[in-house]
């Protein structure tokens, strides 16, 4: 090795300082490396301004009792049920854990999941949104979970959401 060799002819203060800005040149490759390789950016904004007016309103008419969260993933409100085989697990888990609600209710005592909410924009007319809304609804219905989904519009009346939430809670 070429390392041991020339160690061999420093003083142990030398060796010492050698090895350390060794090590430090090496952490900032390494680091430089990473960074390169990890390339992201951040997002200003959780919600989209639609969703934003919407959630304003939601919060608002929203029983006390209950907590708004957003953008849950839906594969922290369901999951796949006992007795499935390991394959059809993996599928079924990828399919959920690729997707979010836009809004989820829970109960603020015990945090029970107590109805998601699906704020339906006009890109819910597309072919492949509506076989991802059908598959949600089907997938809520087997998990018994309730799902309530709005249709996106300029603005919202707060007593209007409270008596769609009222009529599913």
């Amino acid at each position: 090795m070429i390392l041991p060799e020339i160690l061999e002819g420093l003083s142990p203060l030398y060796a010492i300082g050698f090895i350390v800005v060794a090590l430090l040149l090496g952490n900032a490759a390494l680091s430089k490396f990473h960074s390169n390789r990890l390339s992201y950016s951040s997002i200003k904004s959780l919600l989209t301004p639609a969703e934003l007016s919407f959630y304003k309103v939601l919060e608002q008419a929203t029983p006390s009792e209950y907590q708004v969260m957003m953008k849950v993933r839906v594969g922290d409100v369901l999951r796949v049920s006992k007795g499935v085989s390991s394959k059809r697990g993996l599928v079924l888990r990828n399919k959920i854990n690729q997707k979010h609600f836009d809004y989820v209710l829970i109960k603020k005592s015990t945090s029970e999941i107590a109805l998601c909410v699906e704020l339906n924009a006009s890109s819910h007319n597309k072919r492949s949104r509506r076989k991802r809304d059908e598959f949600l609804r089907a997938a809520c219905k087997a998990g018994g979970v309730k799902l309530l989904e709005i249709t996106a519009k300029r603005g919202y009346s707060k007593s209007e959401v409270k008596s769609q939430l009222l009529s599913v809670l």
